[in-house]
């Protein structure tokens, strides 16, 4: 079987049930944050698989961390952290950071922000070698979907992929892109991605 033919018939489904992971992961959020009393979080809708693609992550995180803390609890830790980054609305913001200081969480909130700072980092790094654009490295935050579509790619061997292969791959994930994306800028992540699997 060659590659061509295994990225036809599986890569847009397994591509596909990635979407709609990040977006149910966040409608699951945006769920529980009416049970917690925050009124506002129409944010997490607007962003669903961007925020969606933090969930997994930083849910890990604060498991590791801090075992002892309830769903809630880190599910209020995980939209208080996304605010930072994708709510414009100060006020719903306050709400959040009065919520998480009512429920003595202050400690956790500033470890998981300082680890998705570091994550967010590394992503800024990684795609700075990748493209000179200033415009895409400072919207790092609107590119943080592309990282579990990268962690998928990478384990199925990648580095094996045409560059016809890639180019395919980068159309169809510019098709399901949840922001306006550059083909190009995809398929030079792609390369890069494919390049790290084929070392390994």
């Amino acid at each position: 079987m060659t590659q061509n033919l295994i990225l036809s018939e599986g890569f847009d489904e397994d591509l596909l049930k990635i979407f709609s992971g990040l977006e149910k992961a966040t409608k699951s959020i945006y769920r529980t944050a009416k049970t917690l009393g925050i009124e506002n979080t129409k944010f997490l809708l607007t962003y669903s698989a961007i925020i969606g693609a933090l969930v997994r992550p930083l849910n890990a995180s604060l498991s590791s961390e801090f075992p002892n803390l309830t769903d809630s609890e880190k599910i209020l830790l995980i939209i208080g952290v996304c605010s930072v980054y994708y709510n414009q609305n100060a006020s719903e913001i306050r709400q959040i950071s009065r919520l998480i200081r009512e429920k003595n969480l202050t400690k956790e909130f500033n470890s998981i922000k300082k680890s998705t700072e570091k994550m967010m980092n590394l992503f800024r790094i990684f795609i700075s070698n990748t493209t000179k654009s200033a415009k895409m490295i400072n919207e790092i935050v609107f590119f943080i979907f592309l990282l579990p579509v990268l962690d998928y790619i990478l384990k199925i061997n990648a580095g094996a992929f045409s560059s016809q292969d890639l180019n395919d791959l980068a159309k169809r994930i510019v098709a399901l892109s949840v922001i306006s994306v550059n083909q190009s800028f995809i398929k030079k992540i792609l390369q890069k991605v494919a390049k790290k699997s084929k070392q390994e």
